[in-house]
């Protein structure tokens, strides 16, 4: 008869056991699980945006968020194309034909601030025939003659989750924003009568900082 009690008293424990557990509120998952996938921003810097090189009515307005620079960064902020062909000697030779087409543009660079725009000064590189080039003032009117071949931070980019595509793309710059600060802008280009033979070129807006010199 003991027997049969103790063995009825482990039965009534087990059942209060497995109802405790049954009412204990559900584990929550993994926060990763919880919350799925990052999605990277697709208005912080670097960052690209489709760009065809036609004529343009009213300029392409850009409004981004400019981090900190990486390791592998200076603070010079790249204005600029990314432009690709079929191979990497195809891609040379698309650069080639841009920076020999006097492809021109107004640019405008403003800080956002609260209740206030600062101007941003900008740089462009200029050749005066067979001398050495030089790095000059971008006028008041943003107005800039041709791009001109620069390289950037490509690991800011990869990890930007932008493919490089590095073997069939080069990269060119309109102009630069020296020592940029971190912050909230915008940007105004306007192509201005671009050669109709560039509309079939497959080009990108690019803002990237450059590459810091080892």
């Amino acid at each position: 008869m003991r027997s049969i009690k103790f063995v009825l008293s482990a039965l009534v424990l087990c059942g209060c056991g497995a109802m405790l557990v049954a009412c204990q509120p559900a584990k929550e998952p993994e926060t990763a699980a919880r919350t799925g996938p990052v999605a990277s921003r697709e208005d912080v810097v670097p960052l690209v945006r489709p760009l065809s090189l036609t004529s343009m009515a009213e300029p392409l307005i850009v409004e981004f968020e400019l981090p900190p620079p990486g390791p592998n960064s200076n603070t010079t902020l790249t204005l600029g194309l990314r432009v690709f062909g079929a191979d990497d000697a195809a891609s040379a030779a698309v650069a080639t034909t841009l920076t020999d087409s006097n492809l021109r543009a107004e640019l405008k660079l403003v800080r956002l601030g609260v209740g206030n725009e600062v101007p941003i000064p900008l740089t462009r590189r200029e050749y005066r025939g067979h001398d050495a080039s030089q790095i000059v003032p971008v006028g008041a009117d943003g107005r800039v003659p041709q791009v001109v071949r620069t390289s950037i931070d490509t690991t800011a980019v990869e990890e930007a989750g932008i493919p490089s595509r590095a073997s069939s793309s080069r990269v060119l710059a309109f102009a630069w924003a020296p020592d940029a600060v971190p912050g909230t802008y915008r940007l105004e280009l306007k192509l201005i009568a671009p050669d109709p033979k560039l509309a079939a070129i497959e080009s990108e807006l690019l803002l990237a900082y450059q590459h810091r010199s080892k």
